[in-house]
């Protein structure tokens, strides 16, 4: 049982740092990716992006 616990553990922390390097990067500062909305919930799209002005995509998960 402790061997199968152990390389269990092993392989999953052998390939977590692979799954790291397949999504984008994003450093401070970068511009964010464009989100695609098949149905909001509550309000509306934002057509278009103003400086100085803050904005707020709030994401639900039930699992």
């Amino acid at each position: 049982m402790r061997i199968a616990l152990a390389a269990g553990l092993a392989g999953a922390l052998l390939l977590a740092p692979a799954r790291a390097a397949d999504g984008p990067s994003l450093a401070v500062g970068d511009r964010a990716p464009s989100l695609s909305i098949a149905e909001w919930v509550k309000g509306s799209a934002v057509p278009d992006y103003e400086a100085g002005h803050v904005y707020l995509v709030e994401f639900w998960a039930t699992w």
